[in-house]
C-alpha cells in the first residue's frame, strides 16, 4: 500500500520525520485499507507536489472505476476540472450551486470567449469585435449559444486560428458568491465561533464557570446572614481571586495554537492563497475567540448570578453593578491573555513550544509576579518603594489590574473584601485601570500582527 502511494522508501522511518506531503500520502494509504466503498477526503492535496497530486487523482479514478464513492472537500478548485462528476459549491454551510462542470457553467451565466483569426477578411456580425490587425476577432456568448456564434464564421476553411476560452471553476465560484460576499474578517470569525460551538468549547467553559460561581456563592454566603451581605457581593470577592487563574488559562488554551497550529497543518498557506490578508486572518480569529470567551463568561457567571439571587429571595438590581463589572472585567482580562497567546503563536516555530511558553506566561502573571513583588516589598526594610511606585508596578500585570477593578470598584465589594481603606487611598481610578487593561489587549495584538506579517510560511 505504501508503494502504491509512493512512500515505500520511507516505510522504516518514524512518521514524525515525514514531510507534510508524505503524511498526506500516508493518510491516503490508510484510507485505502480494506477496499472501502465510500471515502471522504478533506483538503487531500494540501502539501503535495504536482506529481503527487496527479498520483492522488489517479487513485481516485481507480477507486471510482471499482464502484467506490469518493467525496472530496477542497479549496483548490482548479484541480477538480476533469476529476469530479458532480461539484457542490458551499458558502457558510449553504449550498449555492450543484452540478457537473458544464451545468455549473450554465448556472453561473458567465460567457465563454471565442478568439479567431481569419485567412481573408470578411464581414462578420456586430457580435464580433474586430481587433487591431483587421483579421482577428473576439466575441462572447453564453455556453448554449456557442454553436450559433461559430456558424456566423461561415466557411471554416477561412479560419487560421480559433481559441475558445471557458470560465474556470474559480471564475464560477466568484460569480456564485456575488451578492453573498462578506468581509473576510467576519467569515473567519464565524468559522471560529461555529467550530467552538460544534466542539462544545463554549458549553464546557460556561458550565465550569457557572459551577464555580455557584459553589463560591452558596458556600461564601452561609456566614453572611447577620450582616445582610448580598450573595452576589460575596461571589464577586471570591471570583475576583479565582477568575485570575481560570479566565487567563481558558484564553491561553484558545489562542496559543491559533496561528502556529494552522501553519503546521498546512492550512495557513492555503488560506493565504486567497484574497485575504494576514491581518484579516489574525483579526478574524481573535474576534472569534473573544466572542467565544465572552459568551462563556457571560453565560456562566450570568446564570450563576441569577440563580444566587433567586435562591435568596429575589432579584436586587443594585447588587448587579459590581457583578456586571466582574463579567466585563473578566472578558477584558481574557482578551489580554488572548492577545499574549496570539503573540506567542505568531512567534514560535512549533505548536508544542507555543503550549509550553503559554503555560509559562500564565504562571508568571497569575502567580510568580505577585510573589516576586511581595518578596521585594518584604525585603524593602528602608521603604524605598513607595505606594505610587507599587501602583505603577501593578499596572504591568493585567491580573492585578483585574483584581483592583473588582475589589475597589464599588464600596460594598471593597468593604467585604477588606480593601475599603485601600480603595480610599489608591490613586488609580477606574478609567485609568480600564485604559491600562485595554492597552494590555492592544499592544500584544499589534506585536503579533507585526511578527505574523513578516513571517515566512
Amino acid at each position: 500500500m505504501l508503494e502504491r502511494v509512493g512512500i515505500s522508501q520511507a516505510a522504516r522511518r518514524r512518521v514524525g520525520t515525514y514531510s507534510k506531503g508524505m503524511r498526506q500520502r500516508l493518510a491516503l494509504a490508510q484510507a485505502l485499507l480494506g477496499e472501502p466503498k465510500v471515502l471522504l477526503f478533506d483538503e487531500p492535496t494540501t502539501g503535495l507536489d504536482p506529481a503527487s497530486r496527479q498520483m492522488f487523482y489517479e487513485v481516485v479514478r481507480e477507486l471510482n472505476g471499482h464502484g467506490a464513492t469518493v467525496l472530496l472537500s477542497t479549496h483548490a478548485l482548479a484541480e477538480l476540472d476533469g476529476h469530479a462528476d458532480r461539484i457542490i459549491v458551499m458558502k457558510n454551510g449553504v449550498k449555492v450551486a450543484d452540478g457537473s462542470m458544464d451545468e455549473l457553467h450554465v448556472q453561473s451565466g458567465l460567457p465563454l470567449t471565442v478568439n479567431v483569426r481569419l485567412k481573408e477578411a470578411r464581414p462578420l456580425s456586430e457580435r464580433w469585435q474586430p481587433l487591431s490587425d483587421g483579421l482577428s476577432y473576439k466575441a462572447q456568448c453564453k455556453a448554449e449559444e456557442r454553436m450559433g456564434l461559430l456558424s456566423e464564421l461561415g466557411d471554416l476553411g477561412n479560419l487560421a486560428y480559433i481559441d475558445i476560452h471557458t470560465p474556470t471553476l474559480d471564475d464560477m465560484y466568484a460569480q456564485f458568491l456575488k451578492g453573498r460576499r462578506m468581509n473576510p474578517v467576519w467569515i473567519i470569525t464565524g468559522k471560529e465561533v461555529r467550530d467552538s460551538l460544534r466542539n462544545r468549547w463554549v458549553l464546557a467553559a460556561a458550565l465550569l464557570l457557572a459551577a464555580l460561581a455557584l459553589s463560591l456563592g452558596f458556600l461564601g454566603s452561609s456566614p453572611t446572614g447577620t450582616v445582610k451581605v448580598d450573595p452576589l457581593t460575596v461571589t464577586v470577592v471570591s471570583l475576583s481571586s479565582l477568575s485570575i487563574f481560570l479566565i487567563p488559562l481558558i484564553a491561553m488554551l484558545l489562542s496559543y495554537d491559533a496561528l502556529i497550529g494552522e501553519i503546521e497543518r498546512g492550512t495557513m498557506a492555503l488560506l493565504l492563497s486567497y484574497p485575504i490578508s494576514r491581518n484579516q486572518i489574525l483579526a478574524g480569529k481573535f474576534i472569534g475567540h473573544l466572542i467565544i470567551l465572552a459568551l462563556a463568561t457571560t453565560a456562566g457567571y450570568g446564570l450563576a448570578g441569577i440563580t444566587l439571587q433567586l435562591a435568596n429571595g429575589g432579584v436586587d438590581f443594585a447588587a448587579w453593578k459590581p457583578f456586571a463589572l466582574l463579567i466585563i472585567a473578566s472578558v477584558i482580562l481574557g482578551a489580554a491573555f488572548l492577545s499574549m497567546g496570539y503573540l506567542i503563536s505568531a512567534k514560535v516555530k512549533e505548536r508544542g513550544t507555543a503550549a509550553g511558553i503559554a503555560i509559562g506566561v500564565w504562571l508568571f502573571f497569575v502567580v510568580i509576579f505577585d510573589m516576586a513583588l511581595l518578596g521585594i516589598l518584604v525585603a524593602d526594610t528602608e521603604q524605598v518603594i513607595t505606594a505610587p511606585v507599587v501602583e505603577t508596578i501593578l499596572l504591568f500585570n493585567p491580573s492585578d489590574i483585574y483584581r483592583l477593578l473588582n475589589l475597589t470598584g464599588y464600596e460594598n465589594t471593597a468593604m467585604y473584601a477588606g480593601m475599603a481603606g485601600l480603595s480610599d487611598q489608591i490613586s488609580l481610578t477606574m478609567p485609568v485601570l480600564l485604559t491600562a487593561q485595554v492597552l494590555w489587549v492592544i499592544i500584544p495584538l499589534v506585536l503579533a500582527a507585526w511578527i505574523f506579517g513578516k513571517r515566512q510560511i
